[in-house]
């Protein structure tokens, strides 16, 4: 949240197209941690899981661990390493 309100800060001061992205890239990470975790709040915190509710869990969060992996070693989204001409 105070990512966003930064970002918001900082487009109101620069009014620039970068500033803007920047904005727009902080309520898209905003808008799907606050999913991913009520998701992770919905389908853990029940009295008795669903069998099926579990496995799409499961799957979430393999897949969101999956992603942020292939990002930190600077893999592409298929799993290729990323390109050396965009690397400069």
């Amino acid at each position: 949240m105070l990512l966003v309100i930064f970002a918001a800060t900082f487009h109101a001061r620069l009014r620039t197209f970068p500033s803007l992205t920047a904005f727009g890239a902080a309520a898209i990470v905003a808008a799907c941690t606050l999913v991913q975790v009520a998701v992770f709040h919905t389908l853990a915190f029940r009295t008795s899981p669903d069998p099926t509710r579990v496995v799409v869990l499961n799957d979430l969060q393999a897949f969101v661990f999956q992603v942020m992996r292939n990002r930190a070693e600077g893999e592409g989204w298929n799993g290729n390493a990323a390109s050396p001409t965009l690397e400069r």
